[in-house]
This record gives structure tokens, C-alpha cells and sequence, in this order.
């Protein structure tokens, strides 16, 4: 459903150059990528708290422990820990096979923010959706990226319709989703690659 908006003649100018600069073909296109900027950096702002927190904590863990101890344990060598035969965690398993590993699909997993860590440290993209933090594979995201340069819609559905991969649109609904893939006029799909963190 379409409706009109009034605005001031200079956000009208500030949106045009907003969308000769992106390559985008409508207003409407213009006000969703900003939002959608917006919504992401309210969720990067609550993951910055959250991790600072837990740094916290993991601070005063180890000041009693070492109150306890009287100092500081001596260092030791890290063992590496085991893998699978592939060099790779089973959740990086699991991505593979469904191209995304969100915290909220982990709802058996005692820490899920530990897989997603995991998953990062493995080579993963971070992407933050909706509030929910998501690894996604980088090859599958280089797939999607070479299907989508055959696709000439902006539209989400007649795109995932054209992919027919159960992995690839769930790759793309969660990059769409997170602001970071987006309809160049001009390029058709793009992907803001600097939005990408990789680890």
C-alpha cells in the first residue's frame, strides 16, 4: 500500500542526491536504505553495550580469582583445541550446509552467542537482524552475488523466486534484511561491502 508524505523542499533535495549517490530509482528506496541504516546502528550501539558488559563481568571474575590465588595463574601454552577431520567446528558445518547461523535459530544451544563467536573466528561475515546477531558463509554470499547479476528486478519476492535455492534467498533475505545488499539502478544488486565485518 503506497501513501503521500509532504516534506521540505531541502529533504526532498537531500533525497535526490542521497539516491544519485546510491544508484536508487525511487524515493521510496531512498527512505528504506535510511532506515534501515538507522535500525542498524541502534542494534550495533546495544551490541557494544552488551559486549562491554561481559567484559566486565569476565574483569571482576578474574579479580576474585585472583584475590583468591593471591596472584596471577602463570601463564601456559594453548593446546589447540581438537576439530573435525575438515579443520572446521560443526557449527561451520551447519552453515555451510544453510548458508546462515542465527543466535535466535540456536534455541537448544546453552551459549548461542558463543557459536556465532565460533562461527566469526572461523572467517564468517557478522550481520545484525532485527536485534538478532547472524554469521553468514562467504561463499555464499559470492554465489548469491553472481546469481543475482542476472536478476534485473528490485522486487525481494521475484528475486527469490528467480533463485530457487533454498540457501541462497535465506542468505539474501538476511543481507537484504540487515541494510547491507541493496538495487543499484545503474549495477542492479550491490553488496556494501564495508558493512560486511569479517573476522
Amino acid at each position: 500500500m503506497w501513501t503521500t508524505v509532504s516534506v521540505r523542499r531541502e529533504v526532498k533535495d537531500a533525497l535526490e542526491e542521497l539516491m544519485r549517490e546510491l544508484g536508487l530509482s525511487s524515493p521510496n528506496d531512498a527512505v528504506a536504505y535510511l532506515l534501515r541504516r538507522y535500525r542498524e546502528c541502534g542494534k550495533l550501539e546495544e551490541l557494544l553495550a552488551s559486549v562491554l558488559e561481559r567484559v566486565g563481568r569476565v574483569e571482576e571474575r578474574l579479580a576474585t580469582l585472583e584475590g583468591r590465588l593471591g596472584a596471577p595463574p602463570a601463564t601456559q601454552p594453548s593446546t589447540p583445541r581438537a576439530r573435525p577431520s575438515s579443520g572446521r567446528s560443526k557449527a561451520w558445518e551447519i552453515l555451510e550446509r544453510d548458508g546462515v547461523s542465527c543466535r535466535s535459530d540456536m534455541r537448544k544451544v546453552k551459549d548461542p552467542d558463543a557459536v556465532v563467536d565460533r562461527l566469526l573466528a572461523e572467517g564468517a561475515y557478522a550481520v545484525s537482524l532485527e536485534g538478532d546477531r547472524c554469521a553468514v558463509l562467504p561463499e555464499a554470499v559470492e554465489e548469491l552475488l553472481e546469481r543475482l547479476r542476472g536478476v534485473k528486478s528490485s522486487e525481494p519476492r521475484v528475486v527469490e523466486a528467480q533463485l530457487e535455492d533454498r540457501k541462497l534467498v535465506k542468505v539474501f533475505r538476511a543481507l537484504y534484511g540487515a541494510g547491507v545488499l541493496y538495487y543499484n539502478q545503474e549495477e542492479g544488486w550491490a553488496l556494501l561491502e564495508e558493512a560486511l565485518e569479517k573476522r
